[in-house]
């Protein structure tokens, strides 16, 4: 079981390094196109500034996951620091746990959420002609947070030696 888990989230880990990279580089190129649309023709692209908002939004929610799974997210350090090794893996596990409750529930709310969007329909922007729906851009934020809840989930079983980093 203890494997299956690594397995997983060794896969999720690079899954989500493919989705920043990818997000990345489509912001940095969108962005760049604008300002040399603005800076040097004196125009740009109407969807643009929309369209890299929710380009932002999806880098940070799974940004957030991958911080997640290496550990690298905030915690109490003035805290563990003081503690003895004992009361410190403790408090890890329960601060992991505590992280794990709240990404679910966060989940279940932003799941809520993109289906209410979904219902009513709402337009991000509109490109080419085409209506782009604003609930394939905020997708990422039940995703965001299932992926967290599973990274804080195997956080709160594996040691931190045991962890696949």
């Amino acid at each position: 079981m203890k494997k299956s888990a690594l397995y997983i989230q060794k896969n999720l880990i690079i899954f989500e390094k493919y989705i920043l990279i990818t997000l990345l580089s489509v912001m940095v190129f969108f962005s760049f196109s604008q300002f040399f649309l603005r800076f040097f023709l004196n125009s740009g692209i109407l969807w643009m500034d929309t369209f890299l908002r929710y380009t932002v939004l999806n880098t940070a929610m799974f940004s957030s996951a991958y911080v997640s799974a290496k550990s690298g997210h905030f915690a109490l350090e003035f805290f563990s620091k003081k503690l003895p090794p004992s009361l410190a893996k403790t408090a890890g596990i329960l601060s992991n746990t505590f992280a794990f409750l709240a990404c679910c529930s966060l989940f279940i709310s932003s799941a809520s959420f993109v289906r209410q969007e979904y219902l009513a329909g709402a337009e991000a922007f509109s490109a080419f002609s085409i209506s782009i729906k604003s609930f394939y851009f905020q997708i990422c934020l039940p995703i965001g947070f299932l992926f967290s809840s599973f990274h804080f989930l195997i956080n709160i079983f594996l040691p931190k030696n045991e962890e696949s980093n």
